[in-house]
């Protein structure tokens, strides 16, 4: 008999996703298709001054840059609208990526209330919303159903999931999302 794959709560089990604190969210375009952008190589020369001031050495360097589809353009600018929307979530960092999109949001009210239905927290909220616009602009769904989530736990782990999201374009071709 065949075995159907049975969803698994991505949410982790009585945390409240509304408390203080910052949040690594990754989600990704259904099949993994890199319908947001493409990443391109950039040549650029640096001119570099020598000892002599007449004289200076041009060196080639190459980076990678990524080139937003008109979709990535709509995401991108859903994450900006939102950020004056919800005054007690931050966006504190992002990549946007052909195929997914990582994010830093952190939540700070000192209000918080416990949700007693993960749906309803704070980050997944948020989630929502930022898909569903998305969706309504585009005129169909173009994201995998689910997230995922990672919960920060210091500030050592926060700067190294920074650096991750600003050198996660350069790194394009390590990356497991990677599809070319």
């Amino acid at each position: 008999m065949k075995k159907f794959y049975e969803h698994k709560p991505h949410r982790l089990q009585n945390y409240n996703y509304s408390s203080n604190g910052s949040y690594f969210i990754t989600f990704c375009v259904k099949n993994k298709e890199c319908l947001l952008g493409e990443i391109v190589a950039v040549d650029a020369l640096i001119d570099r001054p020598t000892n002599n001031p007449n004289d200076s050495i041009y060196i080639k360097a190459t980076s990678s840059e990524m080139i937003l589809s008109d979709y990535g353009k709509i995401i991108l600018n859903h994450i900006e609208t939102g950020k004056t929307k919800y005054n007690n979530i931050s966006v504190d960092n992002y990549v946007i990526m052909p195929n997914h999109l990582h994010m830093i949001l952190s939540v700070s009210d000192e209000n918080t209330i416990k949700s007693s239905c993960v749906q309803h927290a704070l980050i997944p909220e948020y989630i929502r919303t930022l898909k569903t616009l998305t969706t309504k602009e585009i005129g169909f769904s173009i994201f995998q159903r689910n997230y995922h989530d990672h919960i920060i736990r210091d500030e050592k782990e926060y700067e190294k999931i920074w650096n991750y999201i600003d050198t996660n374009v350069s790194n394009w071709v390590a990356d497991r999302f990677y599809m070319y």
